[in-house]
């Protein structure tokens, strides 16, 4: 047996799987960042709404768009979603993902 092919392929893989192992640490430091700004934004936009009923349309629009995560959804759609069904985020992604 070639016993120095198999100790190249095992520095390999463990080489491989060390590499791995930051960029997946990464990536879900990325997604609680993602949630922490998401929120952030909501807060900010809600309060205007509150603030100030009489926004523009185009402002609402867009600010429920970017609530949505879709530039394809209207104002009337996205305030449904929110305010009508239960568990507002996780309907939301559905509807969203299913509309497509």
């Amino acid at each position: 047996m070639n016993y120095d092919f198999w100790l190249r392929f095992a520095a390999l893989l463990f080489t491989a799987i060390t590499s791995l192992i930051p960029a997946l640490f990464g990536l879900f430091q990325v997604r609680r960042s993602q949630l922490r700004e998401d929120f952030k934004f909501a807060l900010l936009f809600f309060k205007e709404i509150e603030t100030s009923p009489d926004m523009h349309s185009f402002l609402r629009e867009k600010g429920l768009q970017a609530i949505a995560g879709d530039s394809k959804l209207s104002t009337a759609e996205v305030e449904y979603v929110l305010n009508k069904l239960r568990n507002p985020v996780r309907s939301l992604n559905d509807y969203v993902f299913g509309r497509s």
